[in-house]
């Protein structure tokens, strides 16, 4: 699941960039003020899902699959 949604924020961050480029050369510097607000966030959860992937990968537990998941869980 990490690694979609890590791939998921770098498409919105593309996004966010080729449309801020966008409106900059149509001298929209409103909307591109707000497409950058959009950005910095998106960069942030990005590199908190890394950071995320990493914590988990360097702990040495064991990355199960989702359907592995739900057999361990006593309730499903």
């Amino acid at each position: 699941m990490l690694k979609t949604d890590i791939g998921l924020e770098a498409e919105a961050i593309k996004m966010y960039n080729e449309a801020a480029v966008t409106c900059a050369a149509e001298k929209d510097q409103i909307s591109k003020q707000l497409l950058r607000s959009f950005l910095k966030t998106r960069k942030a959860t990005w590199i908190c899902l890394k950071i995320s992937k990493i914590t988990l990968i360097n702990s040495g537990l064991p990355i199960s699959q989702p359907s592995q998941v739900n057999r361990l869980r006593p309730d499903a």
